[in-house]
């Protein structure tokens, strides 16, 4: 510990560059340089000095334009880790040149230190729930819809798993199934990661999909049983996916049979398009 160290101000570890000057231990008159290693409202702590320099003196110190004295508080013991090393104390502090600097890097640091903990908090404005429910999704300006997996999910958005991620700001219309809830909504993509997926923020929720989310964020959290959520069905609504062609009437059997097997037809095509075999254009032209 220096001598005479008692460190009562909140410190900064900042660099600046001081001019000193005044009387040595001896009584030559000096001027040197000097660093600051940390520095406070109304004092500072210097590196470098080489100038014999005894407790209680008082010096000038300059920093840019502004000039003011210092009185020397601590000094560090010779042969040691501080050896050249001093504390000023600003007799005025009030004048203190680097006042400004000290609380401007206080912040700073206050800042920085909330930043790094801030995961032990939740900051998001809803609660993410984990889930594992199918969505489908479509991003504008594409012919075809990507179906995936949806790993957790809140009133604001979800995080959709894909290996093929969307860029940020990319735009999507989604359709979600968690249990006996539909939910459709437009949204845009706020983070991506590489071969992991998108987090994404609903920007577009009717009455009615707002409804069927908040029955399944309460079915997720367990504020809610199964049994007590009706099911409310949601036609998605991806208004960029090409318009159906009618179909003729068929039987409500044979009806779910033909959808059941274009939606994994379309799967298998999806695949195939993973795999490279088939190109978007031949998915396209097959789906005619």
């Amino acid at each position: 510990m220096p001598v005479g160290a008692d460190i009562r101000e909140q410190r900064a570890a900042v660099r600046l560059k001081l001019k000193l000057w005044g009387m040595d231990s001896a009584g030559h008159a000096f001027s040197q340089s000097a660093m600051t290693r940390d520095i406070s409202s109304v004092g500072a702590r210097l590196t470098g000095i080489r100038t014999p320099i005894s407790m209680g003196d008082v010096v000038g110190v300059q920093y840019e334009d502004h000039k003011c004295r210092c009185r020397v508080v601590w000094k560090g013991i010779p042969g040691s880790a501080e050896d050249g090393e001093i504390g000023l104390e600003c007799l005025e502090p009030s004048e203190c040149p680097w006042t400004a600097a000290a609380k401007e890097a206080l912040e700073k640091e206050a800042q920085s230190d909330a930043e790094l903990t801030w995961p032990k908090r939740d900051r998001r404005r809803s609660p993410r729930y984990p889930c594992s429910a199918a969505v489908r999704f479509l991003k504008q300006g594409d012919a075809l819809p990507t179906t995936a997996r949806v790993s957790d999910i809140s009133l604001g958005g979800c995080y959709i798993e894909n290996m093929s991620p969307l860029q940020v700001a990319s735009k999507i219309d989604l359709s979600i199934a968690i249990g006996p809830c539909e939910v459709a909504a437009a949204a845009v993509v706020k983070t991506s990661f590489p071969n992991m997926g998108n987090g994404v923020e609903f920007i577009n929720l009717t009455a009615q999909y707002r409804q069927n989310l908040e029955q399944a964020i309460a079915l997720l959290s367990g504020e809610a049983a199964p049994a007590a959520i009706p099911t409310l069905p949601a036609q998605p609504n991806i208004s960029h996916a090409p318009a159906p062609a009618a179909a003729p009437a068929h039987s409500p059997q044979s009806n779910a049979g033909e959808i059941s097997l274009t939606s994994r037809f379309q799967a298998l095509l999806e695949l195939l398009a993973e795999k490279n075999l088939l190109s978007r254009d031949d998915i396209t032209k097959l789906l005619k």
